[in-house]
């Protein structure tokens, strides 16, 4: 006859950081509402335009910097989904440069509709990219097509960008 286990073998074991990242990942909910809420009073009021330049233009050269290197990874592995996500960093970073390249007082005088919202604009550009990436491996060809125009789609979105600049700094309409 066998002997019934030890009440504490049979039940699952409880560690304690467990529970934490639980209550921890149920409450970010609350805690994005209340900082939606509150906004006002947890949103810093800061007007100093050579740091703002600084933050922009770093973090949209390290996301360049990593479509760079997700696109050499992309290359080696012949692989269109990263190449995909590649080309949403490189707009993403692109337009970040843009919007910081328009900081009041760095490059020029006064502020530039087009740089104001380069931001939401290279977001969108991206999003394409981010969409298609999904659905590399529903359409069979759709892979190879992606390869094969990846010099074509990688200068379209630099063309985009210096477009966007001339636009913005040309001042033409509806910008």
């Amino acid at each position: 006859m066998t002997e019934p286990l030890p009440p504490d073998s049979r039940a699952p074991a409880r560690r304690p950081w467990v529970l934490v990242l639980a209550v921890a990942a149920g409450a970010l909910p609350l805690v994005g509402l209340f900082s939606l809420l509150f906004r006002k009073h947890l949103d810093p009021n800061l007007t100093n335009h050579k740091l703002h330049f600084v933050v922009f233009l770093a973090v949209g050269a390290l996301a360049s910097l990593l479509a760079w290197a997700a696109g050499e990874a992309a290359n080696a592995r012949e692989d269109a989904r990263v190449l995909l996500i590649s080309l949403a960093f490189l707009a993403t970073g692109g337009f970040l440069g843009l919007h910081a390249i328009g900081t009041p007082g760095i490059l020029f005088s006064n502020q530039l509709s087009g740089f104001m919202v380069a931001i939401p604009v290279g977001l969108l550009v991206a999003s394409v990219f981010g969409l298609c990436s999904a659905f590399v491996d529903s359409r069979p060809g759709f892979a190879e097509l992606v390869m094969r125009r990846r010099a074509l789609l990688r200068n379209a979105i630099l063309a985009a960008m210096i477009a966007w600049f001339i636009w913005t700094v040309a001042k033409l309409p509806p910008l």
